[in-house]
């Protein structure tokens, strides 16, 4: 039976200058939007019935989304890296049953997320890495890596498409094969598993049928 100790820290956000900067980054949003010419906020009132409330409604939820989401501006993208870092004590890392081995293992794992907050599209790119060490079983080191893109697209007030991309590299770990463990590797193995999705939105008064 695989018995584990482990002890983690983590760091979220560690690459985020401070507080400060997000702030900065909201005052000059909130500046730019007060310095605005006059004639870009008036509107006569054959405009605004014209206008699509749904519409308007989505540009001010996307406003505020981006004015209290951490992060950067980058151009139109909000820019949000991180760095997770964790040490753990793992007694059994081949679970066996004889001869058991015991390592601290060292995941460092930094991330980046890109939101594009642009009507009609809310695209979001993310792209990370896990470096994975061993103390003293260094041959099984080894490197994960992800990439995502996904896209929410407004069609119309009441219609909305959504699709995504994703890939990911990762390992099997020694005594992964619970099932076979004579087929067990005595290393780890890299796989990589990819992923497609999609979906449309559709509102019909109070009821949003997926």
């Amino acid at each position: 039976m695989k018995k584990q100790i482990a002890l983690s820290v983590s760091f979220a956000a560690l690459m985020l200058v401070s507080t400060g900067a997000w702030a900065q980054d909201e005052e000059s949003l909130s500046n730019r939007e007060a310095n605005a010419p006059e004639t870009s906020a008036r509107a006569t009132p054959t405009e605004y019935a014209e206008a699509p409330a749904a519409s308007s409604a989505q540009e001010v939820q996307e406003k505020k989304d981006r004015k209290l989401s951490k992060g950067y501006m980058v151009g139109d993208f909000k820019v949000v890296p991180s760095l997770t870092i964790s040490e753990e004590y793992n007694d059994n890392i081949y679970t066996e049953d004889n001869n058991e081995v015991g390592d601290f293992v060292t995941r460092i794992a930094p991330k980046v997320t890109a939101t594009l907050y642009g009507s009609p599209h809310k695209l979001v790119l993310t792209g990370g890495l896990e470096q994975v060490l061993f103390a003293d079983e260094t041959q099984n080191h080894y490197l994960n890596y992800s990439a995502s893109v996904k896209d929410r697209y407004t069609i119309n007030n009441t219609t909305k498409w959504n699709w995504g991309l994703s890939m990911r590299r990762a390992h099997s770990l020694p005594g992964d094969n619970e099932l076979n463990p004579s087929a067990d590797a005595g290393e780890a193995l890299p796989y990589n598993v990819y992923s497609a999705n999609t979906s449309l939105d559709k509102q019909f008064g109070a009821l949003t049928l997926t």
